[in-house]
């Protein structure tokens, strides 16, 4: 089969918090200025057939996510539903909705959620510093745990979506940890330094695949 995927990975825009804040799976709302981030967006697929939306259920993103499967989100076509933690995948003729998988949510700082970051132990900041990988935040995750998750969702999406028909435009709402995780599986950026990419508020990465393969990517476009 010569299936072209392409998948667009949509920061979430800004979020309404205060400068300096730690946040994560927090759930915090957007700022004023969503509606003209939101129209930037949306202008930059008004010429292509998108066939499926993925999302963070987080509001950042989920909110996102659905006003742009209102303008884009082709009606009457195949849906795949996620179902709970786990992306369970079910054909259906109706409606498309956004499919929503937690194990695309940012990485869960737990008891970090929400505090300063200037108020968080230095010493905790630096047994982080000292083991990037394998530190677990207090009542939260390690960002390898973060890394397999992400991954795992990635790849259940990437071979859901080979089996439908060509081509394939699929948009991605979700955080920047997600977004870095999944780009440092094609840009050959060890998760140790995958904090050097930049991933801004309301940026558009792409991936495109040609049978399973890389054909291009394309990192934080400016959705203008």
């Amino acid at each position: 089969m010569n299936t072209q995927l392409n998948i667009y990975l949509i920061r979430h825009t800004k979020p309404l918090i205060a400068t300096g804040t730690c946040y994560g799976q927090l759930d915090c709302p957007v700022s004023d200025d969503y509606e003209q981030q939101l129209a930037k967006i949306s202008g930059c697929f008004k010429d292509k057939k998108i066939t499926a939306i993925y999302s963070s259920p987080l509001q950042r993103c989920s909110l996102l996510a659905e006003d742009l499967a209102k303008v884009h989100l082709n009606k009457g076509a195949t849906l795949l539903q996620s179902n709970h933690a786990q992306a369970s995948y079910v054909q259906s003729t109706h409606k498309q909705s956004v499919i929503y998988d937690k194990r695309f949510k940012e990485i869960n700082f737990g008891d970090w959620e929400g505090e300063k970051w200037n108020d968080i132990a230095r010493i905790k900041i630096d047994e982080w510093n000292e083991n990037r990988l394998y530190f677990e935040f207090p009542n939260g995750e390690t960002p390898a745990h973060f890394h397999d998750r992400v991954l795992q969702a990635w790849s259940e999406l990437i071979t859901t979506n080979f089996l439908t028909q060509n081509p394939i435009n699929i948009l991605l709402v979700a955080h920047s940890g997600v977004i870095c995780s999944t780009l440092s599986r094609y840009l050959e950026l060890s998760l140790e330094n995958v904090t050097e990419l930049t991933v801004d508020y309301a940026s558009i990465s792409q991936i495109t695949l040609k049978n399973n393969k890389l054909k291009q990517v394309f990192v934080n476009q400016k959705s203008i």
